[in-house]
C-alpha cells in the first residue's frame, strides 16, 4: 500500500507540473507529453504512411533534416489546397478588382486575406487592436518594409545581434544611407550596450534579433526584448529602442507569445517555414503605434486612397494595406489559411510539434557529442546552446535550444572535414542536411571563434557564401546543419549519428603523436605514366595526349579557359550537361585551340597567342550550341583580379585504384570511359609483375622521374562530388550515385583512405618547359 501511495504522489505532482507549464491553447495530448517528458520519456507522433519527404535511396528511407531550410509538404495538405482552388478558383479575384457592392462570392479573396491576418495574429497570440498583420512576400520582404520605412536619421541607430540571418543584417544598408549608426553585438554584450546607449543623447533606435537562430537553433529569451525596449537609463520617449524579432525559424514550432508583458515592435515570418507550402508568402506583425511612426516613400498599387500622377499628391490607406505594395498572392493566401487548419487537425499544436522535434534534436546532439575516435578524440563539435541544454528535461531544453543541431566533423588528429564534403556524402546516403555559413555569417564567426577580418581574408582568396571552398588554411568555412520538424522521428537522429560514425570514425588505435604525419622518403614503388589528359576548357571533354609540356602550374593549357554565363559565373557540367559534348583540341604546333561540338564537323578556332584575343565569333558559336548566352574566358586573367586557382596542378590517379572502383561500383561502361568520369591528368600504373594495391597512391607524398628532371609534391587528396556520377558522354546523372557511393564505402575496406576522396593533387614547381611523356617512369615516395 505504501508503494501505491508513493506512486500516486509522484503522479499527482507530475500532473500538477504538466498543467503548470501548459497553456489554454494546448491539447490534452500536449499535457500528457509534458507529463511524460518530466520523467525523461519522449512522445513522438507516428510518421504518416504516405511520407512524401523524398525519394527512398538505396540502403533505406530518405531522412529529411533540413526543416530550417523549409518544412516538407505533406500530400494531405496539398490535396486540401488544390481541392479548394479547383472547386472555388473562379471565386478568387484580384482583391483590387473587388467592389464592395458585388456579390459575396466575388469578395472571396478579400475574406481570405482577412482570415489569414486573424489566423496569423492568433498563432502568435496577438490582439488585433494592438498589432497589425501585413501580408508580404516572405520574411525578407517584411524586413525590407521595416528597413525602408523606419524613421532613420543621424540621431538614431540600428543595432543587431551577430547571430542574425543575412536578410536582417541587410537592413543596415538602409539605416546607414539615411545617416543612422549601426552596430553588431554578441548576446552577452546586449544589456551593457543598451545601458551605454541610454546614457547618451540619441534618438529612437531599432534592435534586431532572432527568436531562434537559423544557424544553431539557439533560442533567445523574450525577456531580452523587454530589457532592450526599456533600458534602466531611459524610458519611453524619443530614446526608446524598438525591437524587430525574426521569428521565421521559430514559427515552425515555437511562435512568439505576444499576449504577455513582453511585446516586440515587429515580428517577421514566412509561411513555408511552418507548413512547407505555399512559398513566397510571409507576414510582418507590427505594433500599430510603431506603424504610425513609419515614413514610407514608395507608393505601390493598392496602398493609396487618392493619388494624382503629375502632382504626386497621395493619400495613403490606413493600417495594413498602406504597406502591401502591389497585388497580393491571392491564390496562395487561402492555402496558408488551410495550412493552419490542416496542421491543427492532422499534426497537432505548435507546442506538440516542438516537444517532439526538440526531443529528436536532443537525441541527435547526444549521439554526435558521444562519438569518439579510437584515440579518444571527439568526432563532432556541436554548436548552439546544447552544452547547457542537453542535460535538462525537454521542457527546460526547449527554452534554450530549438530542434536544430549544427556541427562540424573532425578526424582523429583534430582537423575538420569540409562541411560540404560531409553534406555530399550524407546526400548520397539519403540524408538531407545543409552545409555552409547558412546565410548567417555572424553565427559562423561566433561558432568558429574567428574575427571578422579572417572572413574578409577568405573573400580575397575566392570564398563566396554559396561557393564550394570547404576550408582555408585548415579552417573550415562552414558547418553542417541537421534541423528537425513535424515529421521527424527518433530514427532520423539515429541514422544521422550512424552515418557520421560509419564514414568518419577512425577505429585504428593509432597514436595521436605519431599519426603518420612524419616526413619520410622511403621508396615504396615504381610506376609509369600510362595515360595523360588535359582539359583545355573547364568541365568540357578531355584531350588525350602522349607527350605534353609542363607549364608554371601543371600541364600547359590545362583548364586554361572556362565558359561563363551572362552574369560572369562559371558554367559547370552540373548546371549545363551539354558541356560534355564540347571537345576542345589544343595544337602547340599550329598555336591554336579548336572547339568541336559532339560529332559535328564544324568548329571554331582560337589563336593561343596575340594579346587580347577577340572571342565574339566563338561566343556566338558556343551560345548557339549550348542554347544559353555564354562567353569563353581566360581562366588566368579574369576581370575580378582573382586568379583562377585549382586545388593542385595535376590530378593523378593510380590504375589499381581505378580498377577496384570500377569493379565495386558495378558500372557497365568500359574502363577507359569510366576513367574519364574521374577526370585525371595522369594515370599511373605499376609494372606488369607488380601493379600495386588499390589506394596505395593515397600514401604517396612525392613522385620523381627517374632522370630527376620532374618532381611532383602532393598538395592534398582530391575530394569528389556528384560530377563523377555523370556519364562523360551524355551528361546524365546515375540514379544510384555511383561511383561516389563506392568511394565512400571503400573506407571500410581501406581504413587509411580519406573519405569521399579519390586520387591526389600534385604540384610541379620549377619544371616549366619540361615535357611529360607516356611511358615515363617515376619513383613514388611517402
Amino acid at each position: 500500500m505504501v508503494w501505491f501511495g508513493l506512486v500516486g504522489v509522484v503522479l499527482f505532482v507530475g500532473v500538477a507540473l504538466a498543467c503548470r507549464f501548459s497553456s489554454a491553447h494546448d491539447t490534452t495530448t500536449a499535457c500528457i507529453q509534458r507529463l511524460l517528458s518530466l520523467f525523461g520519456i519522449g512522445v513522438h507522433r507516428r510518421r504518416p504512411a504516405k511520407d512524401q519527404r523524398g525519394v527512398a535511396k538505396a540502403g533505406g528511407e530518405c531522412v529529411y533534416a533540413d526543416y530550417a531550410g523549409n518544412a516538407p509538404v505533406d500530400t494531405g495538405l496539398l490535396d486540401a489546397c488544390f481541392h479548394e482552388l479547383r472547386t472555388h478558383s473562379h471565386e478568387y479575384r484580384n482583391p483590387h478588382s473587388v467592389d464592395d457592392g458585388l456579390e459575396h462570392t466575388d469578395a472571396t479573396s478579400v475574406r481570405a486575406i482577412d482570415e489569414l491576418r486573424k489566423k496569423t495574429l492568433a498563432y502568435c497570440k496577438a490582439q488585433d487592436d494592438e498589432y497589425a498583420c501585413i501580408i508580404t512576400h516572405g520574411a525578407t520582404s517584411a524586413c525590407k518594409i521595416v528597413a525602408d520605412c523606419f524613421p532613420w536619421s543621424h540621431r538614431n541607430c540600428f543595432w543587431y545581434l551577430m547571430d542574425n540571418h543575412t536578410s536582417v543584417v541587410g537592413m543596415k544598408g538602409c539605416a546607414e544611407a539615411k545617416g543612422a549608426s549601426t552596430r553588431a553585438v554578441f548576446a552577452e554584450e546586449v544589456l551593457h550596450a543598451v545601458e551605454e546607449r541610454g546614457s547618451s543623447d540619441v534618438g529612437m533606435g531599432l534592435f534586431a534579433m532572432p527568436l531562434e537562430s537559423n544557424f544553431s537553433g539557439r533560442r533567445y529569451s523574450m525577456d531580452l526584448v523587454h530589457s532592450i525596449q526599456y533600458g534602466k537609463k531611459y524610458g519611453n520617449g524619443d530614446q526608446r529602442m524598438r525591437v524587430l524579432l525574426d521569428a521565421a525559424k521559430a514559427c515552425a514550432s515555437y511562435p512568439p507569445d505576444l499576449s504577455g508583458d513582453v511585446k516586440p515592435d515587429f515580428v517577421v515570418l514566412s509561411y513555408y517555414k511552418i507548413f512547407g507550402y505555399p512559398t513566397g508568402l510571409g507576414a510582418l506583425i507590427a505594433r500599430r503605434d510603431a506603424l504610425r511612426e513609419f515614413l514610407p516613400t514608395y507608393v505601390g498599387g493598392g496602398t493609396v486612397d487618392f493619388f494624382v500622377a503629375r502632382e504626386g499628391v497621395c493619400d495613403r490607406k490606413k493600417g495594413e494595406e498602406a504597406f502591401e505594395d502591389g497585388t497580393l498572392s491571392y491564390y496562395s493566401i487561402p492555402c496558408a489559411c488551410i495550412g493552419f487548419d490542416w496542421f491543427a487537425k492532422n499534426v497537432g499544436s505548435a507546442s506538440e510539434i516542438d516537444a517532439s522535434s526538440v526531443s529528436v534534436a536532443k537525441r541527435c546532439a547526444e549521439r554526435l557529442i558521444g562519438l569518439r575516435h579510437a584515440n579518444g578524440r571527439p568526432i563532432c563539435r556541436v554548436y548552439g546552446a546544447w552544452e547547457d541544454a542537453i542535460n535538462t528535461l525537454i521542457e527546460d531544453c526547449r527554452t534554450r535550444q530549438g530542434p536544430t543541431v549544427s556541427f562540424n566533423v573532425f578526424d582523429q588528429f583534430g582537423d575538420a572535414y569540409g562541411c560540404r564534403q560531409v553534406n555530399r556524402m550524407a546526400s548520397v546516403c539519403g540524408i538531407s542536411l545543409r552545409a555552409g555559413a547558412l546565410c548567417n555569417s555572424g553565427g559562423l564567426i561566433e561558432a568558429l571563434g574567428i574575427p571578422s577580418s579572417e572572413m574578409m581574408r577568405w573573400r580575397n582568396l575566392g570564398y563566396t557564401c554559396d561557393g564550394q571552398v570547404d576550408s582555408i588554411d585548415g579552417v573550415t568555412t562552414g558547418v553542417v546543419r541537421a534541423s528537425f520538424g513535424y515529421q521527424s522521428v527518433p530514427a532520423d537522429a539515429d541514422r544521422i549519428a550512424a552515418f557520421v560514425q560509419k564514414y568518419f570514425m577512425d577505429t585504428t588505435s593509432i597514436s595521436v603523436d605519431l599519426a603518420g604525419k612524419k616526413e619520410s622518403s622511403e621508396l615504396v614503388s615504381r610506376v609509369h605514366v600510362e595515360a595523360m589528359y588535359i582539359y583545355p576548357i573547364k568541365s568540357c571533354q578531355p584531350q588525350q595526349v602522349c607527350s605534353w609540356p609542363l607549364g608554371h602550374d601543371g600541364l600547359q593549357y590545362d583548364r586554361f579557359w572556362k565558359i561563363v554565363d551572362a552574369n560572369d559565373q562559371t558554367i559547370s557540367l552540373k548546371t549545363c550537361p551539354l558541356l560534355c559534348k564540347v571537345k576542345p583540341v589544343v595544337s602547340t604546333k599550329e598555336e591554336t585551340l579548336q572547339i568541336f561540338f559532339d560529332k559535328e564537323d564544324d568548329c571554331v578556332t582560337v589563336p593561343l597567342h596575340g594579346g587580347n584575343v577577340q572571342y565574339s565569333e566563338v561566343n556566338a558559336w558556343l551560345s548557339s550550341k549550348l542554347g544559353i548566352s555564354c562567353t569563353l574566358a581566360d581562366q588566368r586573367s579574369n576581370e575580378s583580379g582573382k586568379n583562377y586557382s585549382k586545388q593542385g596542378d595535376c590530378l593523378i590517379l593510380f590504375k589499381s585504384s581505378i580498377k577496384y572502383l570500377h569493379s565495386k561500383s558495378g558500372c557497365s561502361e568500359d574502363l577507359e570511359t569510366f576513367t574519364q568520369r574521374l577526370r585525371p591528368n595522369l594515370v599511373l600504373s605499376g609494372s606488369h609483375n607488380n601493379q600495386g594495391a588499390a589506394f596505395e597512391d593515397d600514401k604517396w607524398q612525392m613522385i620523381a622521374a627517374r632522370d630527376g628532371d620532374i618532381v611532383g609534391r602532393k598538395t592534398k587528396q582530391c575530394t569528389r562530388c556528384g560530377v563523377i556520377c555523370m556519364d562523360p558522354h551524355t551528361g546524365k546523372q546515375s540514379k544510384n550515385m555511383e561511383p561516389l557511393r563506392s568511394i565512400m564505402s571503400a573506407k571500410q575496406e581501406y581504413p587509411r583512405k580519406e573519405k569521399c576522396s579519390f586520387g591526389s593533387l600534385f604540384s610541379f614547381n620549377g619544371t616549366k618547359g619540361v615535357v611529360m611523356q607516356c611511358g615515363m617512369e617515376f619513383n613514388t615516395m611517402y
